[in-house]
C-alpha cells in the first residue's frame, strides 16, 4: 500500500507542477502525510485572514485503517477556506508534530498571508494537549486558543462523570458558573465572577478545583482576554466542524475510504473541487445556502446622513441609541470601535458604510465589488487572464463624492416631501451631486431619472410625446396636491414607491413596473412584508418583484410525499434536523410518558442527543460523537 501511495504522490506532484503532497514514516512506524494543493497555496497567499487566525480540528474513522484527518482552515466572507490536510495513523503528540513539520515543508514562501513559515498569529483548536504541544513546537510564534464550545462540552461531560460525584440537579448550575466566566465582557468582571464562584457554597469542592485549573489558563478560552486579538468574532472552531461535515457527507458520502491512497485522492481532488465551486458561486453571486447572514451587508437602520467620512477608509458612524456617541470605522483594517467590531468582526456600522459608500471590505461578501469577486475567482481557478470587466454589472454605476454609487444612494428617513409646493429634485435627494446629475438628465429630456445617458426613443409623432409628457406631469401635480392634503395617508405610500424605484436596475425593469402600476391594489406590500401570515403556500411564496431562485412546476410539488410542498427544490444531502424531530414534543417526554401518549409508535430506545444546549436544558448526558480529548 505504501508503494502505491508513493506512486500516487509522485504522479500528483508531477501533474500539478509543484510539490503539494508528501509522505513520511516516523521512527515508531507511524504514517504521516501532508497535503497542500495549489488552491490551498493560493488561499495562503491571497487571503489576509490566513495570517491572523487558523482553525485546526481532527476526525478519525474515515478509512478502513482508522487514520485521522486534520483540517487546517482560515475564515473569509466565503466561509471557511482550506489551508492544508494532514493524514496520520495516530494522534500522539510526536506523530502530529512530524505531520506539521512535513506540512510546513510544502508551504509557499508567502504562506499564512505573508507571515511565512513562522505561522499565523493565532491558532484555535479544541482542548487537546497533544495538538497544542505539537503546534507550539512547530509554530512557536503562534498563540493557541481554545474553542469555547469544546470547553463547555468537555465540562458537561466532566460533570456527568460518575467519579466526580456531582449531584444531578446541580450539574446545570455548575456549568452556568463556567459559562459566565467565558462570556464576561471585561477582565475585571471575569475576576469578580471567578471569586464569586469560589465563595459559592452550592458548588462542590471538586468542581472548584476543576474551575481553578481552567482559570489558570484563562487567556486561552476567556472572551474578555481576546478583545485585543484578531479573532474577528470567531470564538469557536465552527468552520472546522462544518468542513468536517462537508468532508463526510459530500466528499466521502458517509462511506469509509478503502485505503490511505484512496483517502489521499479524495482529499486532493474532490475536496479541492468542492471549495473551488464554492468560491466560484460566491464570485458569481450565487449565495443561497452558502453564506452566513452576518457576511451580507443588510443594515437598514443606519442612514447616509448618520455617517461622516474622514478619509478613503475611515468613517464615523453615529450611534442609533445615543446621538452624542459615534463609532470609529476603519474599512482598511476591518475594525470598528463598537463591542462587536473590536476584534475585527463584521458589524452593522461596517455594513452601513459598505452599503452607502460602496467601499470594499473583506468582512462582507463583495456584492458590488468586481475586483474582490475577481480575486475569489482567481483563488478558485488560478486563472489570472480573466478579461477586464468580467464581473462588472450590466450597467456602469457612476460615482459621486465619497464614492457613493448613484444606483445605491439612499434617501433620508424623513424626506422633504411634506413641503410639496414646488419640490425640485435637489430638495428630495440627500446628495446634491446626485440631484445635479438628475437635473441634467431631465434637461436633456431623458426618461431615466437616475442619471442614465440613454436617450428617449424617437416616436413617429412629436406632438403625441408632448401630450404624453403633459399628462404625466399632471399626474405628478395631482400626487403632490394629495400629499399636501393628506400627508399622513400618502407619506408611507410615497416612501414605499421611492424605495421600489431605487431597486430598479434596468430599463426593462422600469418599463415592466410602469406597465403594472396600479394593477395589484396593495397586494404587493402584503406579500413582500416578512413575518405576515399567509393563507396558503402559493400566496406565501409569491414575489411580485421576481426572485433569485428558479421555481419548480406545480405538478412536481404535488407529487412530493413529504410534508413540505413549497416551490423550492428538495433538500440534497444530509436530511435537515427538522425531519428528525418528532411532532408535538414527544421527544422531550420520558419513555413511559411517550408510550402512554403514542401507544402505536414503535418502541425503541432513542439515541442520546448531541445538542449541548438541549441536553443542558433537560439535564441529560451528552451523546458521544467521538472520544473526548
Amino acid at each position: 500500500m505504501l508503494h502505491s501511495l508513493r506512486t500516487y504522490i509522485s504522479h500528483y506532484n508531477t501533474q500539478v507542477g509543484s510539490e503539494c503532497m508528501a509522505l513520511d514514516i516516523t521512527s515508531d512506524n507511524k504514517v504521516v502525510m501532508a497535503i497542500c494543493t495549489p488552491l490551498m497555496k493560493r488561499v495562503h497567499e491571497e487571503v489576509k485572514h490566513a495570517s491572523e487566525l487558523v482553525f485546526i480540528d481532527a476526525s478519525s474513522n474515515m478509512d478502513r485503517y482508522g487514520c485521522s484527518v486534520f483540517l487546517l482552515l482560515t475564515h473569509s466572507c466565503a466561509g471557511g477556506l482550506p489551508l492544508g490536510v494532514l493524514i496520520t495513523s495516530s494522534e500522539a503528540e510526536g506523530v502530529i508534530e512530524a505531520a506539521l513539520k512535513l506540512y510546513r515543508s510544502l508551504l509557499p514562501q508567502k504562506c499564512f498571508g505573508g507571515r511565512g513559515v513562522q505561522g499565523p498569529a493565532l491558532i484555535m483548536t479544541d482542548d487537546s494537549a497533544a495538538e497544542q504541544n505539537a503546534i507550539s513546537h512547530v509554530f512557536p510564534a503562534s498563540q493557541t486558543l481554545l474553542c469555547v464550545f469544546h470547553v463547555l462540552q468537555a465540562t458537561w461531560r466532566w460533570l456527568w462523570n460518575g467519579k466526580n460525584q456531582i449531584p444531578k440537579e446541580q450539574r446545570p448550575n455548575h456549568l452556568q458558573h463556567l459559562k459566565r466566566l467565558i462570556y464576561a465582557c471585561t477582565e475585571e468582571e471575569l475576576e469578580e465572577l471567578y471569586q464569586e464562584s469560589l465563595q459559592d457554597t452550592t458548588l462542590s469542592d471538586k468542581f472548584k478545583e476543576h474551575l481553578t485549573g481552567y482559570y489558570g489558563r484563562k487567556e486561552k478560552w476567556a472572551i474578555a482576554c481576546r478583545l485585543d486579538l484578531q479573532v474577528r468574532g470567531n470564538n469557536t472552531n465552527n468552520f472546522c466542524e462544518a468542513a468536517m461535515r462537508v468532508l463526510k457527507d459530500k466528499i466521502l458520502e458517509r462511506t469509509k475510504a478503502f485505503s490511505i491512497p484512496q483517502l489521499a485522492d479524495y482529499m486532493s481532488t474532490f475536496l479541492d473541487e468542492y471549495y473551488q465551486q464554492r468560491l466560484i458561486d460566491v464570485a458569481n453571486g450565487r449565495l443561497q445556502n452558502v453564506i452566513a447572514s452576518r457576511y451580507m451587508p443588510q443594515e437598514k437602520s443606519i442612514k447616509l446622513h448618520d455617517i461622516r467620512q474622514l478619509s478613503d477608509s475611515q468613517f464615523i458612524v453615529t450611534s442609533q441609541t445615543s446621538q452624542d456617541r459615534g463609532y470609529d470605522v476603519d474599512m482598511e483594517l476591518g475594525h470598528c470601535s463598537c463591542h462587536a467590531g473590536k476584534t475585527g468582526a463584521p458589524c452593522k456600522h461596517q455594513a452601513a458604510v459598505v452599503k452607502h459608500f460602496n467601499v470594499s471590505s473583506t468582512n462582507f461578501v463583495p456584492v458590488n465589488d468586481p475586483q474582490s469577486r475577481l480575486l475569489l475567482y482567481k483563488i478558485a481557478t488560478g486563472n489570472c487572464s480573466v478579461p477586464s470587466g468580467f464581473f462588472d454589472g450590466l450597467m456602469t454605476q457612476p460615482s459621486v463624492s465619497g464614492d457613493i454609487s448613484i444606483m445605491d444612494a439612499s434617501f433620508p428617513a424623513e424626506p422633504v416631501i411634506d413641503e410639496m409646493e414646488s419640490i425640485p429634485t435637489s430638495q428630495i435627494d440627500p446628495n446634491p451631486a446626485v440631484a445635479s446629475l438628475r437635473a441634467q438628465a431631465a434637461a436633456q429630456n431623458h426618461f431615466d431619472l437616475r442619471g442614465s445617458t440613454r436617450s428617449a426613443q424617437t416616436s413617429s409623432s412629436t406632438n403625441d410625446d408632448d401630450q404624453l409628457l403633459e399628462q404625466f406631469q399632471n399626474m405628478h401635480d395631482d400626487l403632490c396636491t394629495k400629499m399636501k392634503q393628506s400627508p399622513d395617508l400618502y407619506r408611507p405610500a410615497i416612501r414605499a414607491m421611492l424605495a421600489s424605484y431605487r431597486g430598479i436596475k434596468t430599463d426593462t425593469h422600469l418599463v415592466s413596473a410602469l406597465h403594472t402600476f396600479g394593477k395589484y391594489s396593495g397586494a404587493a406590500m402584503t406579500v413582500r412584508k416578512r413575518g405576515l401570515a399567509a393563507k396558503n403556500a402559493a400566496v406565501r411564496h409569491l414575489n411580485l418583484k421576481g426572485s433569485k431562485k428558479i421555481g419548480v412546476q406545480p405538478t412536481s410539488t404535488a407529487r412530493r410525499c413529504h410534508m413540505g410542498r413549497g416551490a423550492s427544490r428538495l433538500h440534497a444531502g444530509r436530511p435537515p434536523k427538522s425531519l428528525r424531530i418528532q411532532e408535538h414534543g414527544y421527544s422531550r417526554l420520558s419513555s413511559s410518558q411517550s408510550s402512554a401518549v403514542v401507544p402505536l409508535m414503535r418502541r425503541r430506545r432513542a439515541p442520546a442527543p448531541h445538542s449541548l444546549s438541549h441536553v443542558v436544558s433537560l439535564n441529560k448526558a451528552l451523546g458521544k460523537t467521538h472520544s473526548a480529548k
